[in-house]
């Protein structure tokens, strides 16, 4: 019987593509990745890999065990859940991922009040704009920006997050505040990078194009950087806008989609004091800050 360490790694390279990423996936070295895709290879007497230049290639006889290798993580994966299940002390760690946004505007005031509450509690905050995959454990709870379609998970939609036009104060006096919607046409915007959304202001009659937006960035968090730097005209969260005394909101009627926030751990989770401690107390927050 061969260690499960051992088909752990040879899955983390398969889907990564490289010893490398799936070190840095792993938290471990990459020699030791390298190691036990090796020692499974010796173990199995069969090549998993081919070891190519620009990474690894599974074989035939990789991809066969590929399927097994990922109902023993999910079964390995579901011991863990179901012993996390048997503990009832509050004492401990929670992991709990969400968005840069989200990360940094809101998770430290919604995390103090429970700690407030329970300081026994530690919390780990990943801040990832990925969609970290709560079934892999890779965190307890997720506060996601988007509806979770696994069937075994548990969500409550807590709020929604209007999104707004705005700019710089500095930047307004500078170059005038647009009146209309179609003034916006006339100024610098700033956007996402990789998700730039140009559907809906089209389906509203703006002609917009990608070069309209003179400032593209995958990170949130540089977007309204920019915008309080006076770049341009961005679009973000009232909340945000409302609260800091660098921007300023422009009421130009453009009707754009609120965005959802749920907060999502695995069902399993709940048999867990203290995984249902911060969950329950994350959606409480979420939804008195909606109320307001």
């Amino acid at each position: 019987m061969f260690d499960w360490t051992l088909v752990r790694s040879f899955l983390a390279a398969a889907e990564a593509g490289s010893s490398a990423a799936a070190a840095r996936n792993l938290g471990t070295s990459q020699p030791t990745v390298s190691r036990h895709v090796a020692e499974l290879e010796r173990q199995l007497g069969v090549t998993l890999f081919d070891r190519r230049r620009d990474g690894l290639v599974p074989t035939e006889k990789g991809l066969d065990l590929l399927e097994q290798a990922r109902a023993m993580r999910e079964a390995a994966d579901g011991i863990s859940r179901r012993a996390e299940g048997m503990h009832d002390d509050l004492a401990g760690t929670v992991r709990v991922t969400a968005s840069e946004i989200i990360a940094v505007e809101y998770m430290p005031r919604a995390l103090a009040c429970i700690r407030a509450e329970h300081p026994q509690l530690t919390v780990e905050l990943v801040a990832s704009n990925a969609a970290v995959d709560v079934t892999r454990r890779e965190a307890d709870i997720a506060v996601r920006m988007f509806e979770p379609r696994q069937p075994d998970l548990v969500a409550r939609r807590v709020m929604e997050f209007e999104i707004v036009p705005c700019a710089s104060r500095a930047y307004l006096e500078r170059a005038g505040r647009p009146m209309h919607p179609r003034d916006l046409l006339d100024h610098p915007l700033v956007g996402q990078d990789l998700d730039l959304d140009l559907a809906t202001p089209r389906s509203m009659g703006f002609p917009l194009q990608r070069d309209h937006f003179v400032f593209r960035s995958d990170s949130l968090l540089a977007g309204i950087a920019a915008v309080r730097a006076g770049i341009g005209v961005g679009f973000v969260q009232r909340r945000i806008v409302e609260r800091d005394p660098e921007l300023e909101l422009l009421d130009l009627k453009l009707g754009l989609p609120s965005l959802p926030l749920y907060v999502v751990t695995h069902g399993e989770m709940r048999t867990s004091r203290r995984l249902r401690t911060v969950f329950d107390g994350l959606v409480a927050w979420f939804e008195e800050l909606a109320a307001t």
